[in-house]
């Protein structure tokens, strides 16, 4: 009974602490510990009933409940689904070869270990598997577990390359079979776990790629939107100074011709020459009067038009640049997409308008109170998928807004409500968008930007200098947090 206890708690506790591995997730504080003890405890307790009342269910009992309740909590079950699955078949296929070995050592010398305890044996076993388990994400490769769990050409060959693993280990821990099946089943297992490790690592080069090229991407978007926001200010200066230009020229040709009228006049009465001369003077006074009021008159800038095929959407940009105007806004629109091929096929024009009001609206008030304030909102295409991202200047978020973001109403201003966040958030949820922040710890020209991708996978990120902060307030899986390092 012990042995099979401590055959069963083992498996267990490897598949736990593989999955949280493989999803880069851990129990920083003692109240999350204690949640995955009492959770591995209650998981030991089924399977053990389970193998009682039915040996070849042990685990599947256990891996359904563990699997129900961690896709409740993070509500991505596809997901966790197959890290259970892998995690499953890596700690079975470990406790499989393990046992072989044990097995196959004994039975070469039988004659001297046949006064070894079963328990001995058994714990013997269990702590070689978790120092095989353990060791295996100790590999700087594997450290920061499956990122590309998420991507669904990856989930197929994962499914059948554990599928194998899980099948070939059941065949080698049972005893009834021949030993040409038993070497059969270690022969799978082995190449079965070797090509589950040859497959992640090449995912993670692969997924390392993707990232550095998306980083690339990124950088040189941020490039252009800077060049972009210093040609805006450039053609606006060059309007504002023909157009002064064009005045200067009609006031010096009129200056001129009244100072050669009155030069070339002969005045005969003095009289005559004094009144010529105070006009003169009063309209050189008026002019230069007018000339001193250009700079200010020319200093206001006109809200513009804005045409996307939305009228909605054209009057929100019209009244939210009125809005800069107003609070000395630099702000910058631009459409790397037509609007109109992705409405509403992937999202709804009132959805659309109502998030980037909330999310332009957030934007100013965050630059309310820097002397710098720029926000900047685009429209793109990353890939195949509708992109809306707004940047701006002003101060970041807390770290409590960031953690408890879409779970609790939270604002970083005075007279802020939350309800924009909130909304924002429904919208993600409603379309399974993914919502990533990326923080920058020196304003270039920005601050933070955040992006919605309309991909389907309803993730949420953070790219940020403050990742030690924001994990150790952490208390969400469905949170993923890098430094800009990663």
């Amino acid at each position: 009974m012990i042995t099979i206890i401590i055959k069963i708690f083992t498996i267990i506790y490897c598949t736990l602490y593989c999955y949280n591995k493989l999803v880069n997730t851990s129990c920083r504080t003692s109240f999350l510990k204690a949640k995955s003890i009492i959770l591995c405890t209650a998981l030991v307790i089924i399977a053990y009933l389970s193998y009682i009342s039915c040996p070849e269910a042990t685990y599947y009992i256990s891996l359904l409940i563990y699997w129900i309740i961690i896709s409740i909590y993070t509500l991505q079950p596809q997901k966790c689904f197959i890290a259970t699955t892998i995690s499953f078949a890596i700690s079975y296929s470990f406790h499989a070869l393990i046992s072989f070995l044990i097995t196959l050592i004994l039975y070469i010398t039988y004659y001297k270990s046949q006064n070894i305890p079963a328990l001995l044996i058994a714990s013997i076993s269990a702590i070689l598997q978790l120092m095989l388990v353990k060791g295996l994400f100790k590999i700087k490769r594997f450290r920061k577990g499956m990122p590309f769990i998420n991507s669904k050409r990856t989930i197929n060959i994962g499914s059948i390359v554990c599928a194998m693993l899980v099948a070939s280990s059941i065949q080698l821990t049972a005893n009834h079979f021949h030993p040409e099946i038993q070497l059969f089943g270690i022969s799978t297992t082995t190449l079965a776990l070797a090509f589950l490790i040859y497959w992640w690592q090449a995912q993670i080069t692969k997924s390392y790629r993707r990232s550095i090229e998306l980083r690339e991407l990124e950088s040189l978007r941020t490039e252009v939107a800077e060049l972009n926001l210093k040609i805006q200010k450039l053609s606006e200066d060059n309007e504002k100074l023909a157009r002064i230009t064009h005045r200067d020229n009609t006031l010096i040709t009129t200056l001129k011709n009244s100072t050669v009228k009155y030069l070339s006049t002969d005045f005969k009465n003095p009289a005559e020459a004094i009144a010529a001369r105070d006009k003169l003077i009063s309209n050189i006074n008026a002019l230069s009067a007018g000339r001193t009021s250009l700079p200010a008159n020319y200093n206001e800038r006109t809200p513009r038009e804005f045409h996307t095929d939305i009228s909605l959407m054209d009057e929100l940009l019209h009244h939210m640049d009125e809005t800069a105007i107003e609070r000395k806004i630099e702000f910058a629109v631009h459409f790397g997409t037509e609007l109109a091929d992705f409405v509403p096929m992937d999202i709804s024009e009132s959805d659309l308008v109502h998030t980037v009001d909330d999310l332009l609206k957030n934007a100013f008030k965050a630059t309310t109170t820097c002397e710098k304030r720029v926000v900047q909102l685009q429209f793109f295409k990353l890939g195949k998928h509708f992109v809306i991202e707004v940047a701006d200047s002003g101060i970041p978020f807390e770290v409590e807004s960031l953690v408890n973001m879409g779970i609790e109403k939270r604002t970083t201003y005075v007279d802020g409500s939350g309800i924009g966040l909130m909304d924002i958030w429904s919208t993600k949820n409603k379309y399974g968008a993914t919502y990533h922040l990326e923080e920058y710890a020196l304003a270039t020209p920005f601050s933070k930007k955040i992006s919605l991708t309309f991909d389907k996978k309803n993730r949420y990120s953070i790219r940020t200098w403050r990742k030690n902060e924001i994990l150790a307030l952490c208390r969400r899986a469905d949170l993923q947090v890098y430094d800009h390092s990663e």
